[in-house]
């Protein structure tokens, strides 16, 4: 069909005059700062617990930052096997900047500092965004307040890791695309690379997507020569950023779909759960390979909150269709075609990562917060349209008025939800024998169950045996050791034989135990190894129901070294006089 005979796109023959819009520039700023007062609402929500005392870290930071307190103390985690995995892992740009912060703050401090700052720019970003894509400022305000009120229900941006710096990195793409720069919308995607190799990927894909105009049947390829040149140049930059990363052969090769297929620690109940027997599991609820339904609604009987989002996000194609000649509906501008342009390149690489286990890490990284981007962002127009259609059947300035106070209900209403602002921070139950620790030379192995060897390097700046936190068997050569390091635990943990204790840490250097008592209680012991990190919780249950007598609880009744709680602390000497 011709291009000229071609049927209409609504969004692609919506343009407006510049000069068109419902407030100026002081209105615009006015309307940006609530936008702003309600995204820090939601952040101090989910950030208040980080600052609820000096014993609390979020969850991710203990992978992603604790190694960088090798900056102020040199002699912490020498030769630790976790601390050269992690640091390898770490992006460069973010590296960069946590030792700048460093300078000033302690890592673990820094990581409380930085999702407040994200989440700010995401949603200033956001706001510019769409203040592009229609001229009444209560849309752009609408989709801040959703878009906020989402991501924060999520413990991303709270982590303060590299995948926090996604969702402000794509929105201030999407603001740079939708004003027309593309050389910096592509300096953004390079950008993105040395901050989160998956960003630089999603970024490039973007632009490159951008490529194909959508305002015609069939689509074709833009002419103009930028926008085929920036998505090139970037896609060389990004390229540049990770190659170093897919070469990396330090740590064993990535593991196959197929290898991995065959591991528990990839089923269901494994540290890695990626396999589900469920379609519906696997491609859409999954965290790790579909669209990340974790968070669900305290009030509407566990609903995922994605998909209210959608709901939201429908009325603005609805009201395109049904309302096309409202002027509210006209004054959607064509560069809205980009939020297309989105969903094309985030679902194509969703699919792609899927095809190539586990070569570009997570399918669900691709479209985890693009996608809740683009709903928030149409949510926020279609809300904006339906007010003003709804408004325009006043008279005056009672118009604006009423478009304003429905906007602000919306986003009060919001606020007062009930909803759960979970950052994922986890507190020392403990303090006492992380001082303890923390007391000990900076070289002291320790070696101890999840719940306490997750937390011990970030609370007390102490190498551990192995630990849960860290069991990831994406990359073959480290996971072989980690494993064998954790089987070895779980003999030792569970022998009643003080001399295997004693042999084993000879080998690795171990100088404390602690000794976690609901750990030999049948109904308990899955809570003290983290419940889902298959297989060693089927062979504990296995060991525990054929033993009776263990040689570590032994000497943690005899000659322990302090107790707090269910946990005690075992000295290798303790057990050592009890052979």
């Amino acid at each position: 069909m011709p291009a000229s005979s071609a049927p209409t796109v609504p969004i692609a023959t919506m343009a407006m005059p510049a000069a068109s819009t419902h407030a100026g520039p002081l209105a615009g700023a006015a309307w940006l700062v609530a936008a702003l007062l309600f995204a820090a609402l939601f952040i101090g929500r989910s950030m208040a617990p980080a600052f609820a005392g000096p014993h609390v870290v979020q969850d991710d930071a203990r992978q992603h930052v604790f190694w960088m307190m090798r900056w102020h103390d040199p002699t912490l985690f020498q030769d630790d096997l976790f601390a050269t995995y992690f640091a390898a892992q770490a992006p460069p740009g973010y590296a960069l900047l946590y030792w700048l912060l460093a300078r000033a703050v302690d890592p673990l401090a820094a990581s409380k500092l930085v999702p407040p700052v994200l989440g700010l720019a995401a949603a200033g970003f956001t706001y510019l965004f769409v203040r592009r894509l229609h001229r009444s400022p209560s849309a752009a305000f609408l989709a801040t307040v959703i878009g906020s009120w989402y991501v924060w229900q999520y413990d991303d941006l709270p982590s303060g890791s590299p995948r926090a710096f996604l969702l402000p990195l794509l929105a201030a793409q999407l603001w740079l695309l939708a004003s027309g720069r593309r050389w910096p919308a592509a300096g953004v995607a390079a950008l993105g690379a040395l901050f989160y190799p998956t960003a630089g990927v999603l970024l490039t894909a973007i632009l490159g997507a951008t490529v194909v105009r959508l305002d015609t049947w069939p689509p074709r390829l833009a002419r103009d020569r930028v926008a085929r040149l920036a998505p090139v140049a970037a896609g060389c930059v990004v390229l540049l950023a990770v190659l170093p990363a897919l070469l990396e052969e330090r740590f064993g090769p990535t593991v196959s779909a197929a290898s991995a297929r065959a591991m528990p620690e990839f089923g269901p109940s494994g540290r890695n759960a990626f396999f589900f027997p469920d379609p519906y599991q696997f491609w859409i609820a999954s965290y790790r390979g579909g669209l990340d339904l974790r968070v669900r609604d305290v009030t509407l009987a566990g609903m995922p909150i994605l998909y209210e989002l959608a709901a939201l996000a429908a009325l603005f194609p609805l009201l395109l269709l049904v309302a096309r000649r409202a002027r509210a509906v006209r004054s959607v501008r064509p560069q809205a075609v980009v939020l297309a342009h989105v969903l094309l390149a985030s679902f194509g690489l969703f699919f792609f990562a899927h095809a190539l286990l586990f070569r570009l890490y997570l399918p669900s990284r691709f479209v985890q917060w693009s996608l809740p981007l683009v709903l928030a962002v149409s949510a926020g127009l279609g809300l904006a349209i339906l007010f003003e259609i709804v408004a325009a059947l006043l008279k005056g300035r009672a118009r604006g008025v009423t478009v304003a106070l429905l906007a602000l209900v919306c986003a009060l209403a919001l606020a007062v939800y009930p909803a759960r602002y979970d950052g994922n921070f986890v507190t020392d139950r403990y303090p006492r024998i992380s001082a303890y620790l923390r007391a000990q030379p900076p070289d002291t192995l320790v070696a101890a169950v999840p719940t306490e060897a997750d937390s011990v390097p970030a609370f007390s700046g102490r190498r551990v045996l192995t630990a849960r936190e860290y069991a990831l068997a994406y990359h073959t050569g480290y996971y072989a050791t980690v494993a064998q390091r954790t089987r070895d635990l779980i003999d030792v943990y569970y022998t009643d034989s003080p001399r295997r204790v004693t042999d084993v840490a000879e080998q690795y250097g171990v100088d404390l135990f602690l000794v976690n008592r609901s750990a030999y209680d049948r109904d308990r012991f899955a809570d003290a190894w983290a419940g889902e990190f298959e297989p060693y919780v089927s062979e504990i249950r296995a060991i525990l129901r054929r033993s009776g007598r263990f040689a570590l609880l032994d000497a943690a009744r005899r000659c322990g070294t302090l107790t707090e709680g269910d946990v005690t602390v075992v000295s290798v000497s303790c057990v050592q006089s009890t052979r």
